[in-house]
């Protein structure tokens, strides 16, 4: 669903080249080729992953590479995509907001002129408003339990995750760190970078998300942006819908 929203909502071929970065197991790449896109590229930083993907997409019959490789260092030529997707978990999920920008800038070198880039984050205001230290929530035979972490300034939040069953006790302990951002932090970012005709919508515009089902899940951006025309005046306009 959120990739038939993003098809519905500017003009598309099914010979443009697209790169999913963050691939995952290549869910995104599979909804493409079924929708009869031809040039698709997904890249994950995971060998194990990346081998997944491939796998699922073989045995599925569907057509699409999978590439191994840093996000941040990615093995493709200048401009050589009319499209790329950063989508899921991979923006905001970095060591720090420095990382965030190089792989927008990264996006950047490889998107022709005026190609889109969509990238989805979450509203970080929405968590800042709601932040809970803790929550538990029950599991058959056990339970889940998140601690988080706000950093005093509200641009970090650190999460431990715990899943536990009473079978075998602790089966997960995870910590991860998300960097917040709003629409004004993030189209500074995207201007400096040269991105023009920023649009921001949110889930309930078009496709069903997590946020949508569970209450305790921030909602999420979907962010659209086209990269710049060499020597072109920018056209920086910003859109932001679905916000009351």
């Amino acid at each position: 669903s959120e990739i038939d929203y993003i098809l519905r909502q500017t003009n598309h071929d099914p010979t443009d080249r697209i790169l999913d970065l963050g691939c995952g197991d290549g869910g995104r790449v599979r909804a493409l080729a079924l929708r009869g896109y031809k040039n698709i590229v997904g890249l994950d930083s995971s060998p194990t992953i990346v081998k997944t993907a491939r796998r699922h997409s073989q045995k599925n019959g569907f057509q699409g590479s999978f590439v191994q490789a840093d996000p941040l260092r990615c093995p493709f030529p200048d401009h050589s995509f009319d499209e790329i997707l950063i989508l899921g978990d991979l923006f905001g999920h970095s060591s720090s907001p420095i990382h965030d920008t190089e792989l927008l800038k990264e996006a950047e070198r490889m998107l022709r002129a005026g190609g889109k880039l969509w990238l989805s984050m979450v509203d970080g205001e929405w968590v800042r408003t709601h932040y809970q230290p803790d929550g538990v929530e029950s599991l058959v035979g056990g339970f889940l339990c998140r601690h988080r972490t706000l950093s005093p300034d509200g641009s970090c939040l650190t999460t431990r995750t715990i899943v536990a069953d009473q079978e075998h006790g602790v089966a997960t302990d995870q910590v991860f760190t998300e960097w917040l951002y709003e629409p004004k932090t993030l189209t500074n970012v995207l201007h400096q970078l040269g991105f023009e005709t920023i649009s921001y919508r949110t889930p309930e515009l078009g496709f069903a998300l997590q946020s949508q089902t569970r209450r305790n899940t921030p909602p999420r951006y979907l962010v659209h942006c086209s990269a710049p025309y060499p020597g072109g005046k920018p056209a920086r306009r910003v859109a932001i819908a679905g916000r009351q």
